[in-house]
């Protein structure tokens, strides 16, 4: 979901399977974290590679990388500005909402 080719549901191609209705739990869910973002990141792909090697819950990620460009993405992400931990703080009070919300049901 979070990458630059999906971020954006009403530019998917015909037939992608994040089109489905099965995704709109996750959609509204980004849409969550970007309104509370003060600025949206340039990349996506990037933003998400930062914040699972930023956060300190997370030991290990695993990426799964198919072309030069994708290596290449994952390369700069690695040397870019890392989220702030108040923004990951932010992220994970977010989720945990939106996780509670729908099981309280």
């Amino acid at each position: 979901l979070l990458t630059d080719k999906r971020i954006d549901r009403s530019r998917l191609p015909a037939g992608d399977r994040l089109a489905s209705g099965q995704w709109d739990g996750k959609y509204r869910q980004l849409a969550a974290i970007q309104s509370s973002m003060a600025e949206q990141p340039v990349s996506w792909s990037q933003y998400a590679i930062r914040m699972s090697l930023a956060h300190p819950l997370i030991a290990t990620s695993t990426l799964s990388i198919n072309t030069t460009a994708q290596l290449e993405d994952a390369l700069a992400a690695a040397d870019g500005t890392y989220p702030p931990q108040a923004e990951l703080e932010r992220i994970h009070t977010i989720n945990t909402q939106i996780w509670e919300k729908q099981h309280d049901s």
